[in-house]
């Protein structure tokens, strides 16, 4: 998002449009993330099972996604629903 005090005026012209059940909305998704946060902060390292190894990979995530959404654009069906 773009810095500055025009943009904090926006947001706040948006914030004061939201229905009380957006707000609520907003405080519950704003909720189940700091509880997501808490637990993958607190959750033990992988170990894999006993008689199992692990093995370290790198991933191209960009160029996985770039294949990944050019197939499915390339695939009429994939948005039209038929």
């Amino acid at each position: 998002m773009v810095e500055g005090w025009y943009c904090h005026a926006a947001e706040l012209a948006y914030a004061a449009e939201m229905t009380e059940e957006e707000k609520k909305a907003e405080e519950d998704a704003a909720a189940v993330a700091a509880a997501a946060e808490e637990m993958i902060n607190e959750a033990a390292p992988y170990a894999p099972p006993e008689g199992f190894s692990a093995f370290e990979y790198e991933a191209e995530v960009h160029k996985m996604l770039d294949i990944v959404i050019t197939r499915s654009t390339r695939t009429r069906t994939s948005f039209s629903g038929r």
